[in-house]
């Protein structure tokens, strides 16, 4: 797994420039802002030029799916292998920028976790025989090596009323998640996977044993077209939804199962429209500068398809499966609070 190291390394260093950015940042716009001091605080929004910093903590959880499929459609079951990575949960810190000048909004975040925590189980099932009979069923610990989320937006604000504020937007968000399932899970399956004796995984006759190592990353980037809309009751307070859809969606992943000889399959599936988020956030404003926030929002990736590779080194795509395809979905939430620092 050395070349995943290095290159989270490369990764984990961008993040904590985008941290050191944000806490300087404000120092650079203290001068520039000056002259907004001495406006109303009584709106979130009615300010002509807006900066917010905004530390946070929380959770993300849910599952990862990763799919493997037979091209040829004729077979009763195309799916041959469905492995089923939880997040029970991921914890996450980072920081969000938010700026703002006359209609233009910007909205910058950055997160990451800690490494190798518990985050549930994986579950593989596999169907050899291309049948709607599960033949291989496992279940596994399974850890979060580490994670990296980062996410860009730009709208533009429509103010409806003195309550209401309208923000459509475009933006793109980029995941990076790595798992480890160590050996000595638990597996059930058919003693003898291609032969006309089909047996379920949870037949009498199945076989029982323990799991190998399995590892397991995946980049994933988001292209988003969404809206935000935001109502304030009262001054004090702000709550805003986002609904967005995902023109166009690229994942990359690679499986690394220890008992195929070290093989790395690597998987490249694209969709286009194939995913929905819902955010949600409630603001309180303490004072002229400090606020407190919760966030929440759901994700939904149906599944896409794309080529899937093989190779028995880690820094090589390899081959081509010619008579396979992968598949990858994901539904997660997750849920933070913020202490937001505005300039």
């Amino acid at each position: 797994m050395t070349g995943i190291h290095s290159q989270f390394k490369t990764e984990r260093i961008t993040f904590a420039l985008f941290l050191l950015a944000a806490l300087c940042m404000p120092l650079v716009q203290a001068e520039s802002g000056k002259h907004t001091k001495s406006e109303s605080k009584s709106s979130f929004y009615s300010e002509h030029f807006l900066f917010c910093v905004e530390p946070f903590c929380g959770v993300s959880f849910g599952e990862l799916g990763e799919h493997l499929y037979l091209n040829d459609t004729s077979v009763e079951n195309t799916r041959t292998s469905y492995l089923q990575w939880e997040e029970n949960p991921v914890f996450l810190y980072g920081a969000n920028i938010e700026a703002k000048l006359f209609n233009i909004h910007l909205n910058l975040s950055a997160s990451s976790t800690f490494f190798n925590v518990r985050s549930g189980s994986m579950y593989d099932s596999d169907w050899f025989m291309q049948t709607n009979t599960k033949q291989s069923y496992s279940i596994s610990d399974e850890y979060v090596q580490k994670a990296l989320n980062a996410e860009a937006r730009l709208g533009y604000d429509f103010k409806i009323n003195s309550t209401i504020l309208l923000t459509p937007y475009v933006g793109a968000s980029y995941r990076y998640i790595a798992f480890t399932c160590p050996a000595g899970g638990k597996i059930w399956y058919d003693p003898i996977q291609y032969d006309d004796n089909i047996i379920s995984y949870n037949d009498p006759n199945a076989s029982y044993g323990t799991t190998v190592q399995i590892d397991y990353w995946r980049k994933s980037i988001f292209t988003w077209m969404g809206l935000s809309c935001t109502i304030q009751p009262v001054s004090s307070l702000l709550l805003t939804f986002s609904p967005a859809v995902a023109p166009f969606v690229r994942i990359v992943s690679v499986d690394h199962h220890y008992n195929k000889g070290g093989i790395f399959f690597t998987d490249k599936p694209e969709g286009f429209f194939c995913a929905f988020e819902f955010a949600a956030e409630i603001a309180f404003r303490l004072n002229a500068h400090l606020g407190l926030s919760i966030h929440a929002t759901v994700l939904m990736l149906s599944t896409i398809h794309g080529d899937t590779y093989e190779s028995n080194r880690e820094d090589m795509l390899g081959d081509k499966n010619p008579i396979q395809n992968a598949g990858a979905s994901e539904l997660t939430g997750s849920i933070f609070t913020g202490i937001q620092i505005l300039f």
